[in-house]
């Protein structure tokens, strides 16, 4: 009879022991002195892995609360190639518990990105990291599923210098939130459940909005929008069969009208007022898919077809007229005159 109370009172001693244990782990958790000597850690980890060099001002806060990374800067042998204000992360607690980790925000503010491009064609950013001694170990991650609630870049700016040209995009927006099953493998399923972004580039402001689903056998694409100035540059959705058992591509959407000044980056010899329009129509296997595309240029109407076959490991591609070039001949003899 005696044993009894010793047991319940062990039981209470070991019950107490856990909860103080548990409540000095979560405070450890949410401890902003804790997590920024994690921080610095996990800087000096990825400082080990670079040629260049990677520094960081200021780390406060938790990630649970919101984990930021102040003043960044990282650099290449070549020079700068991102500056940013801040990187934020939040996270939640439970599902790491699950085993199904929600990114609740991942964002980067104010970054100043460089990418510039040598003679011998390679980019900067290929050498901030470490040559590898060996091929790369395959990577794996024990989880079923990955969310990202929120990946942001607000006020972004991007410098792209190739061949001498230097091109400035800024005012860069991101909006993202997207959904991974089983990642990093081979059955990988990517649901992309808001995508927004909005740029400044050397010829206007333009916006691309879209939802899509990727899987190693189909594309699903309910909607993609790019617009400028108010008015919408293209408009696509359906789907894209990836393998021959998914079976049919549909896919339909509309072009323009695409501004001159667009245009006139690609092919300066562009006229003013040409702005093209156009709908377009894609469907088939992926041995054979027709593509259908019809509009206007100016006062010229066109209406093309083409086939892509690919069959014994080579693609062929054939373009026809279903009924003609009304009025593009002499548009294009005024062109070229």
């Amino acid at each position: 009879m005696t044993s009894y109370p010793r047991f319940r009172k062990f039981l209470f001693t070991v019950m107490v022991i856990l909860l103080i244990i548990s409540s000095a782990t979560w405070m450890i958790l949410r401890s902003d002195m804790f997590w920024a000597w994690a921080g610095r850690k996990i800087v000096a980890a990825a400082q080990g892995q670079m040629q260049g060099e990677l520094t960081v001002q200021e780390i406060k806060g938790n990630p649970f609360t919101g984990y930021f990374f102040n003043d960044i800067v990282l650099t290449s042998p070549q020079g700068e190639v991102l500056r940013a204000r801040s990187l934020e992360i939040r996270l939640s607690f439970t599902s790491l518990l699950r085993l199904q980790p929600v990114i609740g925000r991942l964002a980067l503010y104010k970054p100043r990105l460089t990418l510039e491009q040598d003679q011998q064609g390679q980019w900067n950013v290929n050498q901030i990291l470490r040559p590898s001694a060996g091929p790369p170990a395959p990577v794996s991650l024990p989880f079923r599923a990955l969310s990202f609630s929120q990946i942001l870049i607000q006020d972004g700016d991007l410098t792209l210098i190739q061949a001498g040209d230097r091109q400035h995009y800024q005012d860069l927006d991101v909006d993202l939130a997207f959904h991974l099953r089983h990642p990093l493998k081979p059955e990988q399923i990517v649901a992309v459940e808001r995508a927004k972004l909005a740029v400044t580039t050397p010829w206007g402001r333009y916006r691309l909005a879209s939802r899509l689903t990727l899987s190693p056998e189909l594309l699903k694409l309910p909607v993609l929008v790019v617009e400028s100035q108010g008015r919408s540059l293209l408009n696509l959705a359906g789907q894209v069969a990836l393998v021959e058992q998914a079976g049919e591509s549909q896919l339909a959407g509309e072009i323009g009208p695409l501004p001159d000044a667009l245009i006139k980056q690609f092919w300066a010899p562009w006229p003013e007022g040409w702005e093209p329009t156009g709908k377009l129509r894609l469907h088939g296997t992926p041995a054979r898919l027709k593509l259908s595309l019809g509009g206007r240029i100016h006062q010229a109407a066109y209406d093309l077809s083409g086939w892509l076959s690919q069959e014994a490991e080579k693609q062929s591609y054939d373009l026809t007229s279903e009924r003609g070039w009304s009025g593009l001949a002499a548009a294009a003899i005024r062109l070229a005159a």
